[in-house]
Parts: C-alpha cells; sequence; structure tokens
C-alpha cells in the first residue's frame, strides 16, 4: 500500500539528497539507506514476476551468484590501488594478513616491558595487544578531505626513557618503538635511525632501537629520535 511506499520514501529519499552534495567518505554509511533499497528492490522483482516463478527462481539465482562471484572472485582494487576498494574475499585475506603478521612479529620479536607502539590504527593495537604501550598517531581516512594527513591535535615531546611509560631496557639495553602502519613512514623524520623487521607474508615492520638517553619526539605532523 501507499503506507509501505511512503514510509521507504521517507526512509531514503532525505539521505540520497543528502549523498547527492556530500561525500560520502566511508562505505559503511551506504547502510543508512541501502536496507530500504534492498526491500523496494525485493518488492520490485517479485511484482514484475510473480506471475512467472520460474523467471522470479532465475532471476534471483542470477543476482545470488553474481554476488557471490564479486566476492570469491574480485580483486580488492579493480580499478587500482587509489580506486574504489571492494570488500571481497581478498579484502579480508589481505586485512587479516596485515593485522595477523605484526601482530605475531611483534609478540615474536619485542618483549611488552620495553616496547612502545605508535599506530594510526591504534584501536586494533588496543584490543589485540592490550599488555603493549600504544601511543596513538591519527591521520584522514581515505575519500575523506584530510586523507593521509596527520590530524592529531597538538605537539607534544615523548621522553622514550624507560621509566616515562612504565618500560624496562630489553637484555641488549634499549627501549623500542614500533612504527605499527607503513602510511606512518612518510612522517618518520629520522629514517636513518629505522631499522625494518621483514614479515611473513610481505612487507615490514619499521622500529627504533633506543639507547637510554635517547628521546622519542612525536609531533602533531611528525616524529623522530632525538639525540642526546
Amino acid at each position: 500500500g501507499w503506507e509501505k511506499t511512503a514510509f521507504l520514501a521517507l526512509w531514503i529519499l532525505p539521505a540520497l539528497l543528502f549523498y547527492a552534495l556530500i561525500h560520502m567518505g566511508q562505505q559503511g554509511l551506504v547502510f543508512v539507506f541501502l536496507p530500504a533499497l534492498l526491500l523496494w528492490s525485493a518488492t520490485g522483482l517479485v511484482s514484475l514476476l510473480a506471475q512467472r516463478p520460474q523467471a522470479l527462481v532465475a532471476a534471483t539465482a542470477i543476482l545470488v551468484a553474481l554476488n557471490v562471484g564479486v566476492f570469491c572472485f574480485a580483486p580488492e582494487y579493480p580499478l587500482g590501488p587509489e580506486r574504489q576498494r571492494l570488500l571481497t574475499r581478498e579484502t579480508l585475506v589481505n586485512s587479516d594478513h596485515f593485522y595477523q603478521d605484526r601482530f605475531e612479529a611483534i609478540k615474536q620479536h619485542f618483549s611488552h616491558e620495553s616496547t612502545l607502539i605508535l599506530a594510526a590504527n591504534w584501536h586494533h593495537v588496543e584490543y589485540y595487544l592490550p599488555e603493549y604501550t600504544h601511543l596513538p598517531f591519527n591521520i584522514g581516512s581515505k575519500w575523506e578531505h584530510d586523507a593521509g594527513a596527520p590530524a592529531n591535535a597538538r605537539p607534544q615531546v615523548i621522553n622514550a626513557n624507560p621509566t616515562s611509560f612504565g618500560l624496562s631496557s630489553n637484555a641488549q639495553g634499549q627501549t623500542i618503538v614500533i612504527v605499527f602502519d607503513p602510511e606512518l613512514n612518510i612522517f618518520n623524520e629520522t629514517v636513518d635511525r629505522t631499522n625494518e623487521l621483514e614479515l611473513a607474508h610481505g612487507g615490514e615492520l619499521h622500529y627504533f632501537a633506543l639507547a637510554e638517553d635517547d628521546h622519542f619526539y612525536l609531533g602533531s605532523g611528525s616524529f623522530g629520535v632525538l639525540l642526546p
């Protein structure tokens, strides 16, 4: 009836009008109106093919097969790394490798008593590595107006002496500062002090090994090691 049509229209139209003018930076925002569109599409499909049950079954099967095919076989970035990202099986596998490789490397090579983790994806570190001390370094999300740019409130100088965060030196007399995300490497002002650890599925984990007298600097848009 018209009541259901009006309900769906009031659900969908305001969001469509808004996002026609305002860029949607995060893919999850489609769920504001996507459920209503799916309901409307399903209703339309049934109405069109109600008198042709075989066609309805065939159309449904084609739609299901298409969605399964896209999820199982489409690449994460079908148009290139700087273009649209699809949420497919490959996307999930790549994401799992990204985080699991880093979590396992950190646990295997660095003790939580002497390690500080600098991370843009710090919520993942906070949840999966709760025993490690972490520092956020926020950057703008992809597709946002500040994508890739530092988004930190204020500069601060942080002393990496073990007493600063309750850390203790490792067996080599060092404190470790891990740069968790590769997106942060461009903000590193002391690349010559950076070490690399190879990861299981490719890529490297960057980190600093600080002596007792070294200081670790974290500013609003950069970081590095300050010599004594």
